[in-house]
């Protein structure tokens, strides 16, 4: 099954049902569970999801002001980052719903993992168990941190495509630069229809499978739903899948890194991973040190708006050389772009705090009331 089934999001569902199908018949480890647990209640507080919703969405914003301030005017970049997060966000919504619904874990860093434990376990009582809903904790996390990975994705991927249009119009002064943009990211009518085609006949496909299953009408028809449910996502997953692969694997570690979603780099991630070490060894540090991945990738992201974040983009991204993968050069602008937001903030509160002569009162006073 997972062999016929199209990549993308149905496939990655067909490997989380087989290693699901897996962990159910090696039995459930109840140590995990009860870790789930435990996570799941220290994460339900309505407070721990707004703070994970604004937080995400105020770094997604930051990285479109970043765009807006190191692009030249004319360029059509800041319109086009615009009409990505705009369809970024639509895509978002599709795959945060399938999510919420399903539990189906999307794919932030290109590997399909192991489905949580709360998604394996069934307890008694069903929907009566207050426990079978404690999987709707990190559904809800997940289904947020998507909506904003695919805005953040669609909004670098249409950047890249307005340079490389640009690039090409160097070559060929009479290119429309809007229109080729539009044609490396499969959005002009013409692969649009092509592609509408293309998931119809795979859809087609998909029924005639159903068709042929031996199981209860009840269950063919509970897939014939899910089939037709998954058709505009699947739309937009060709859209991406068929694009230029520098693009596709640019715009998604942006997305990643805007949302926190990566292992993380450089002092940060050498300390955080021998955390880690600690912490699979002696498992009950965990209830004293819950979270460390995405703490050390929200320090890193801060640093990027001092003077190290512009050591880093100088040293490749990375001061201690500790990034798996190549800073691209739109990623090094927008370094170099963040640390001299944040070094001339910095400056003139320093300046305002400090008041202009020896006389003069400070226009900012910091307190501690």
């Amino acid at each position: 099954i997972v062999v016929a089934t199209p990549d993308g999001s149905k496939k990655f569902k067909a490997i989380q049902d087989l290693l699901k199908y897996q962990a159910t018949i090696k039995g459930v480890n109840w140590k995990e569970v009860g870790m789930a647990i435990w996570y799941a209640n220290i994460l339900s507080g309505y407070n721990t999801q707004l703070v994970n919703a604004v937080s995400t969405a105020i770094n997604v914003m930051s990285n479109l002001m970043v765009t807006s301030v190191r692009t030249k005017l004319g360029k059509g970049d800041r319109r086009m980052a615009v009409k990505g997060l705009y369809d970024g966000f639509a895509s978002g919504l599709l795959v945060a719903k399938d999510v919420l619904q399903t539990g189906y874990s999307p794919i932030f860093t290109g590997k399909v993992e192991m489905p949580s434990a709360l998604e394996i376990k069934r307890f008694m009582g069903g929907k009566y168990n207050p426990a079978n809903h404690l999987k709707f904790v990190r559904r809800v996390m997940v289904a947020t941190d998507v909506i904003f990975f695919e805005a953040a994705k669609e909004m670098r991927a249409y950047q890249l495509a307005a340079k490389m249009a640009r690039e090409e119009g160097k070559v060929d002064p009479d290119l429309d630069t809007k229109n080729r943009a539009l044609a490396i990211l499969n959005k002009t009518d013409f692969d649009q229809n092509k592609i509408i085609q293309e998931e119809t006949i795979e859809y087609e496909h998909e029924l005639e499978r159903i068709n042929e299953m031996d199981v209860p009408a009840a269950m063919k028809e509970k897939l014939r739903k899910q089939a037709l449910k998954g058709r505009s996502r699947r739309i937009f997953e060709i859209t991406q899948q068929s694009r230029d692969l520098s693009v596709v694997e640019q715009s998604a570690d942006f997305a990643a890194r805007s949302t926190y979603n990566y292992p993380p780099e450089g002092a940060l991630g050498a300390l955080v991973k021998g955390i880690n070490n600690w912490l699979n060894k002696l498992p009950f540090l965990r209830f004293f040190i819950p979270f460390t991945n995405i703490i050390a990738n929200v320090a890193n992201e801060q640093i990027n708006y001092t003077p190290l974040g512009a050591v880093r983009a100088f040293r490749g991204g990375s001061i201690t050389g500790n990034r798996p993968t190549e800073i691209s050069a739109i990623d090094k602008a927008d370094m170099y772009t963040k640390a001299a937001i944040g070094t001339t903030l910095m400056l003139a509160t320093y300046i305002l705090a400090k008041g202009f002569g020896d006389d003069d009162e400070p226009i900012l006073e910091i307190t501690a009331n």
